[in-house]
């Protein structure tokens, strides 16, 4: 791991990171959040807020629904979850833009 990359990390992040990548050449290098969250004595919302700062400083951590998170095993593989993410991303800005929409229609009745 670039030394780089972590200089500005806090140990709890960092431990996520070593945990990761001492997994990363093993045939189960993927790890849920709540093995994760138990492994640093936190919770699953701690866990996902390291992991997305974690991402913002650089670090090619990679995730779906289903296996948890993993490190990247390549430049391709960063990618593709990159991919992911910002497709995630769209959908959710699409879904608000419709709500937001909504609530501007007049003729809306209170859905709530």
């Amino acid at each position: 791991m670039r030394a780089e990359l972590t200089r500005n990390i806090d140990r709890e992040k960092e431990a996520i990171v070593q945990f990761l990548v001492a997994r990363s050449n093993t045939n189960d290098r993927m790890v849920k959040s709540t093995v994760l969250a138990q492994f640093n004595g936190t919770t699953v919302r701690v866990v996902r807020r390291a992991v997305h700062e974690l991402r913002i400083a650089g670090i090619p951590i990679c995730s779906d629904t289903t296996n948890g998170y993993w490190y990247a095993a390549s430049e391709a593989e960063a990618t593709t979850c990159a991919k992911i993410l910002a497709n995630r991303a769209w959908e959710i800005l699409k879904a608000a833009k419709g709500m937001k929409w909504s609530a501007k229609d007049a003729n809306q009745t209170a859905l709530f």
